[in-house]
């Protein structure tokens, strides 16, 4: 059963491009990271391999959408939503080095 959940979040970062400012894909979001974190004790080295190539993509492109949304803010538009996508950085970000760290445990 861990096997076929792992296979679902692994599979589902395939597609993850959320929009992170909108509340609808913000819990999605966090549901797919927490459910990867759980399941991703089970990954192969090629998995999570696989994974932090995807989330490095994922975290440039979070990371793309704050620096818009600052320059916006900048230009005087207000943004009420840059401390939430920030905090979804971070936490991808935290994602990322646990798959990395657990990559690293295969060489040992």
């Amino acid at each position: 059963m861990e096997q076929q959940w792992w296979d679902v979040m692994r599979s589902t970062w395939k597609y993850s491009l959320y929009n992170i400012f909108d509340t609808h894909s913000f819990k999605p979001l966090l549901v797919l990271m927490d459910g990867t974190k759980q399941y991703m004790q089970i990954a192969s080295r090629s998995d999570l391999e696989q994974l932090i190539t995807k989330v490095d993509y994922m975290v440039e492109e979070l990371e793309g959408h704050i620096q818009e949304k600052r320059r916006l803010q900048e230009m005087g538009q207000e943004m009420q939503d840059l401390e939430q996508g920030e905090g979804i950085i971070i936490t991808v970000k935290e994602l990322r080095s646990a798959a990395s760290n657990m990559l690293e445990s295969f060489g040992q």
